[in-house]
C-alpha cells in the first residue's frame, strides 16, 4: 500500500492516468490521486473554494442582510 507521495510519484499510477493536475491559484504544481470513480461526465479539476470565499452568499442565502455580514465581518466574527 501506497501513502500519498508514493502514489504520485509512481510510475504505474501515471501511466493509467491516476494523477491528476489541478489549477490552483497558490501553486502552479499541485497534484492529486483521480478519483477512481468513473462518470459519463469529467470531474471538476480545480480545487475547492478558498476558506471563506463562499462566506458572504452563504450567509445571504440564510437570510442576512449585507450591513448585517459587514458587522460580522468587521467584529471578526467572520
Amino acid at each position: 500500500m501506497n501513502d500519498i507521495a508514493q502514489a504520485l510519484d509512481n510510475p504505474f499510477f501515471r501511466e493509467r492516468g491516476r494523477i491528476q493536475e489541478v489549477n490552483h491559484p497558490e501553486r502552479s504544481d499541485f497534484k492529486l490521486i483521480a478519483s477512481p470513480i468513473r462518470l459519463d461526465e469529467p470531474l471538476p479539476d480545480r480545487p475547492g473554494p478558498q476558506l471563506g470565499a463562499d462566506t458572504h452568499d452563504v450567509l445571504a442565502e440564510l437570510g442576512y442582510l449585507d450591513w448585517e455580514i459587514e458587522s460580522l465581518r468587521d467584529a471578526g466574527v467572520i
